[in-house]
């Protein structure tokens, strides 16, 4: 439910789904009573996949919700730090859609689609919550997706077993990483990917430029 408003408080944009008020405050009610949320389930299979939440950012409060198949198979021991492409499970990185202002990972829409696609092709899901406009203004949720990359990109280099995540450590394959965006989440996608490329980055295990496809 939306907090009631005093009258020195107006309605300065209402958008379907959203209302901005005169002191900076953003009321989602209606649209969210219309978007229900999926809770992650890290113990129980929903669609053929668990799910778990990590705050990759206590900062910004940036976090992503990981799937995993049920009953995927470890791919094998990790050598001087790194994991090798030799097995292990491909990595998707999703980033939901939402015209910038509306939805998160949790958003059951988004939820389901990631379920599926990662008992169905077999693949890591990593889904990304960005900070939503207007209260964080573009380019936050640019940056934010950029940043788990980024953090991505640490799981696979770092060696410091204690700042490892355990499913991405167990069985992923970090020599194998994609993005896929839906609605404004693809324009995210196709920018963040421009900004690997431009910046001559390496991937997640020695990263080129036809390591990351959009």
């Amino acid at each position: 439910m939306g907090e009631a408003k005093s009258a020195a408080c107006e309605l300065v944009c209402e958008i379907p789904g959203v209302n901005i008020y005169s002191d900076g405050t953003v009321d989602r009610s209606t649209h969210d009573q219309h978007l229900p949320t999926t809770p992650a389930h890290p113990d129980q299979a929903l669609y053929g996949a668990v799910s778990k939440d990590v705050t990759i950012n206590s900062l910004t409060g940036i976090w992503v919700r990981i799937y995993l198949p049920q009953g995927a198979p470890k791919h094998g021991p990790q050598i001087n730090g790194e994991l090798h492409e030799v097995g292990g499970l491909p990595i998707v990185v999703y980033v939901h859609g939402g015209g910038f202002i509306l939805a998160s990972a949790a958003s059951s829409f988004a939820h389901d689609i990631c379920c599926k696609m990662c008992a169905k092709l077999n693949v890591i899901v990593v889904s990304v919550d960005y900070r939503l406009a207007p209260e964080h203004r573009l380019p936050a949720a640019f940056d934010d997706t950029f940043a788990a990359l980024k953090w991505l990109q640490s799981q696979a280099t770092d060696e410091a077993a204690s700042e490892k995540e355990p499913w991405l450590a167990a069985y992923g394959n970090f020599g194998k990483c994609f993005l896929m965006g839906q609605g404004s989440g693809a324009t995210i996608v196709h920018q963040v990917a421009n900004i690997y490329t431009m910046n001559e980055m390496k991937t997640l295990i020695d990263l080129d430029q036809t390591s990351i496809k959009t």
